[in-house]
């Protein structure tokens, strides 16, 4: 379900080593009219400079590419950046407790975009407080 709003869309950032899963993740997002793929990266320092460069509002990463600090790297890189990340397995995603968010990949469907507008709200309401 998309949501129709008058607010400009969801800037976000796709981090991913396979050019794919970019693709399909993008496709995904895209099909939403409040989410828009502003940038891809498919290594650390590339999500970096794109963050820097585009200042997306959520950076959605491979929890697998993220270590232990990208999440924290990205949002050197453009403070406002809410992380998201995308893993394989539950234990993959524990790896990060920079991360706003976590989804698996089996549930990227239409979890991805609810998750991005709920961490959106989240993260606005923390901002404000």
């Amino acid at each position: 379900m998309t949501l129709v709003s008058s607010r400009a869309p969801i800037r976000v950032l796709v981090v991913d080593r396979d050019g794919r899963v970019r693709e399909g993740v993008t496709r995904r997002l895209e099909a939403h009219d409040d989410i828009q793929v502003v940038a891809h990266a498919a290594t650390a320092d590339a999500a970096i400079n794109e963050a820097s460069r585009s200042k997306p509002d959520v950076a959605v990463i491979d929890a697998d590419l993220a270590g232990s600090d990208l999440c924290a790297k990205v949002r050197s890189a453009s403070p406002r950046t809410l992380c998201i990340l995308h893993a394989n397995t539950y234990r993959s995603s524990q790896q990060s407790s920079q991360a706003d968010a976590v989804v698996l990949k089996q549930l990227l469907g239409g979890h991805l975009a609810d998750t991005i507008r709920h961490s959106m709200a989240v993260g606005t309401v923390r901002r404000l407080v």
